[in-house]
């Protein structure tokens, strides 16, 4: 029997930019308030077309540096894509520090970090002697990025603040010259990091500010965080949009403790019950901006009609876990892109109930998880 009498399948080949506007339509939220930046400083929200963004973008005054390209720059690579996302213009000033922990004395053992700003990687390497305590491992490291001439350190621009009198290594951007400067970190070893930023504006800024936001355009569902990594900003953002109305955030962390002892802000949004979050983790720099390949990979799809697990991320480059660090990180309900590979191609991967933020409840938030 002809099969044709049976079943006749079509097959159409469409452009991977979907159409879907509000719902399903992701915001990439950061800091605007530079001269370089034409937009009018009135307009808090701008729409911009996936198929010409990186150019208007660019019109607007906004560098390809500037975190904000970056994580447009993620998004539209990933296949199917939105055919537009928000733009949403913050005005409040941050300053990005972190913390360095150096974790083995161990002889022999290399430390090492990379420091990129304004696409320029500075790298740094220091051996473990003999004997050595951790506090001497983590001064020898502070040591060399502050003779680093071509850095950020003391020798060089003197951007960055860098102290240590003992573990951990504290790097702040020096306030007010450097506020809203983003430095990427990544090609760590024998070191955990933290990033310890304090809120943007000061106490409850974030959120009045989101809240005008709001108010100024509502017509988007995603938040993405451009230029905000650190535990305190990102229980911010999602206790704001756990309480705003159809609204949702993916987030992104960089933070070792979420691996390596189960703790920090994923264990942080799993115990407040974060419906409306999702949060990814990855051991590599947040210029890859892991949170907007997620957005930007699924949000054109059709609620309830998909699961982010066993997916490739374009751009994103895979966190190589131990089997102690994904367990944590799963019992804190914080999604992963680790190396496990479908076909020699890297994919999401995880426990398929755990996508969004939460033990306990079910929403219609359920329909975006991401593993």
């Amino acid at each position: 029997m002809d099969l044709g009498n049976i079943i006749s399948v079509t097959a159409t080949l469409q452009n991977p930019a979907i159409n879907r506007y509000a719902f399903g339509e992701p915001a990439i939220y950061g800091n605007t308030d530079a001269a370089a930046i034409t937009v009018d400083p009135t307009i808090r929200a701008k729409r911009y077309a996936t198929s010409t963004a990186l150019v208007d973008l660019a019109a607007d005054g906004f560098a390809t540096t500037h975190p904000i390209y970056l994580a447009a720059q993620i998004l539209i690579s990933q296949s199917p894509r939105p055919q537009t996302f928000k733009v949403l213009f913050g005005l409040a000033d941050y300053t990005h520090a972190v913390e360095l922990t150096a974790i083995s004395t161990t002889e022999g053992v290399v430390n090492t970090v990379t420091i990129t700003k304004d696409g320029t990687a500075r790298s740094y390497t220091y051996t473990n002697g003999a004997g050595e305590s951790l506090n001497t491992i983590a001064t020898a490291l502070q040591v060399l990025m502050n003779a680093d001439v071509s850095g950020w350190g003391v020798a060089g621009s003197a951007e960055l603040t860098i102290a240590s009198a003992a573990n951990p290594i504290t790097i702040d951007a020096v306030s007010p010259a450097n506020d809203n400067e983003m430095w990427y970190y990544s090609a760590l070893s024998n070191q955990s990091i933290v990033d310890v930023s304090t809120e943007r504006g000061g106490a409850g800024a974030l959120a009045t500010e989101l809240t005008a936001i709001l108010a100024y355009d509502a017509d988007w569902y995603e938040l993405i965080p451009a230029d905000a990594f650190g535990a305190v900003e990102l229980a911010l953002i999602s206790t704001w949009v756990n309480s705003a109305t159809l609204k949702y955030c993916s987030l992104a962390t960089q933070d070792s403790p979420v691996v390596n002892a189960g703790t920090g802000i994923a264990a942080t949004l799993a115990g407040a019950n974060s419906t409306k979050t999702t949060i990814i983790y990855s051991a590599n720099s947040m210029a890859q901006y892991p949170n907007a390949a997620s957005s930007g990979r699924f949000l054109p799809l059709n609620p309830g009609t998909y699961q982010r697990a066993f997916k490739s991320l374009t751009g994103v480059t895979s966190s190589n876990l131990t089997s102690a660090q994904i367990t944590n990180a799963f019992g804190d309900f914080c999604n992963l892109y680790t190396g496990v590979e479908l076909g020699g191609v890297t994919i999401v991967s995880g426990d398929l109930q755990r996508g969004y933020c939460s033990a306990t409840a079910e929403s219609y938030a359920d329909t975006y998880r991401l593993i």
